[in-house]
């Protein structure tokens, strides 16, 4: 059995308000985020249906619905919360096989939210055998990663009785395209290293994207706070002298991506690299809810070359887009929103190489740094934090994922392609000890 209210925002917005979607939302139309938290107490559903509707108050587009015009409407039609029982399921049983979450909520239904029949936030708390598991749907259209971690976070703030803090949704923050020339934006894509769409590549990878498993996930490789530092330290070069926890991470999984397909030491592996662009862009400060979100091109790699030499080159090409605010990538969103205004299909990196089969480069997608552990459905007497969160189902090939904190460290999970060929390796291959080649193996 299972029960459906529909939650509305305590405090309505101005009536006939909307928030426009801009081009970087409309490529993520297609694509849903699903958080997934797992408590051992059982939640108190009138308690989150409460504080939910509080928060909505600051986010009156996720209980608004889409209109024609591609803007979603504030009309607080409201966010469905479904509560519904599951009591053949336990914790551990989850925490062992993440797959028992695919059966346990319908995917939110991304036509009926374009045509406006439906939220684009949809709620669920499944009590289970011994706790409660609460899942979260969002449409990528109204926010990425950044912006739905923060809402459960704040709404977990809400229900202990704590102020939300203030966020900004303001689509105009967003960089305005300029009329240029398309020959003159050609060039300088080309001068920037970009690389043009090829059609013929992502044509001949239909099939697989079609039908291929590019959901299917193998993980957690789990990495300790002592792993992590042994990573880096081996890491560091004197070309490089200051590697982060990322360009080791980055380095590393690259090179073991690249010998997981086989890689010729001829053919080069490349790096796509997830970034958040708030306070890196002067204009977007950290509190902005929306897409704001952009993939560089890392660097080149041959799966034979050391961690050392690849991690410093990460390191060299990732620290100027990291500054706050960085102009490179200031100038290549820029870039990005005036080939998009011409329809123009240039790119930091080239999107066949990351998907099909037999990808030649590795998508790398961190969420290390996000509060996805800080959520607290409790009071400070009676704390209320997950057991597990599980990652989100998107097709990202390779995710950083942040550990339990009684655990700390990092989580890596690899997608498609790369779940698959290591699903194939035997528990001896040496690719395992290449995984753990700076720290001992954990179990």
């Amino acid at each position: 059995m299972s029960q459906t209210f529909l939650v509305q925002a305590d405090s309505p917005p101005q009536q006939g308000a909307t928030w426009p979607l801009v081009e970087f939302d409309r490529v993520n139309f297609s694509l849903v985020l699903r958080g997934t938290w797992v408590f051992a107490q059982r939640l108190d559903t009138e308690k989150l249906r409460n504080s939910l509707a509080t928060l909505l108050s600051s986010y009156p587009h996720y209980a608004g619905r889409m209109q024609k015009d591609g803007s979603v409407h504030f009309n607080n039609t409201g966010v469905p919360f479904t509560i519904q029982e599951a009591p053949h399921l336990s914790a551990p049983q989850i925490q062992k096989d993440h797959r028992l979450i695919d059966k346990l909520v319908p995917v939110l239904p991304r036509q009926k939210v374009r045509k406006g029949k439906s939220a684009p936030l949809q709620v669920t708390v499944t009590h289970i055998a011994d706790g409660s598991v609460l899942t979260v749907y969002g449409s990528h259209a109204l926010g990425d990663g950044n912006t739905f971690y923060n809402f459960v976070h704040y709404w977990s703030l809400v229900a202990q009785g704590k102020p939300a803090p203030t966020v900004l949704l303001d689509q105009s923050r967003h960089t305005k395209s300029r009329d240029i020339d398309s020959k003159e934006l050609v060039e300088q894509a080309k001068s920037a290293g970009w690389q043009k769409l090829s059609i013929l590549r992502l044509v001949k990878e239909i099939p697989y994207l079609l039908f291929g498993n590019k959901t299917e996930r193998v993980g957690p490789l789990y990495f300790p706070p002592r792993a992590l530092l042994a990573l880096r330290k081996a890491a560091i070069s004197e070309e490089a002298p200051n590697v982060r926890n990322n360009d080791a991470l980055c380095a590393h999984f690259s090179l073991l991506c690249a010998q997981l397909l086989y890689t010729p030491p001829d053919q080069n592996f490349v790096q796509a690299i997830v970034l958040d662009l708030r306070e890196r862009l002067a204009h977007l400060p950290k509190n902005f809810v929306g897409n704001a979100a952009f993939v560089i091109q890392g660097t080149s790699l041959h799966p034979d070359e050391s961690l050392q030499a690849v991690a410093a080159r990460t390191h060299k090409k990732l620290s100027p887009f990291l500054s706050k605010p960085s102009e490179p990538l200031t100038h290549q969103i820029q870039l990005s929103r005036d080939l998009i205004s011409k329809r123009l299909l240039w790119l930091p990196y080239d999107p066949s190489t990351i998907l099909g089969s037999r990808p030649t480069g590795a998508y790398i997608n961190s969420f290390a740094k996000y509060p996805i552990y800080e959520v607290d459905f409790g009071t400070a007497e009676q704390p209320q934090t997950p057991l597990c969160v599980i990652p989100h189902n998107l097709p990202d090939p390779v995710v950083f994922w942040p550990a339990p904190p009684n655990q700390g460290g990092i989580e890596v999970y690899l997608t498609g392609a790369f779940a698959r060929a290591l699903k194939a390796r035997r528990p001896d291959d040496p690719w395992w000890e290449a995984l753990y080649a700076y720290h001992p193996r954990t179990p």
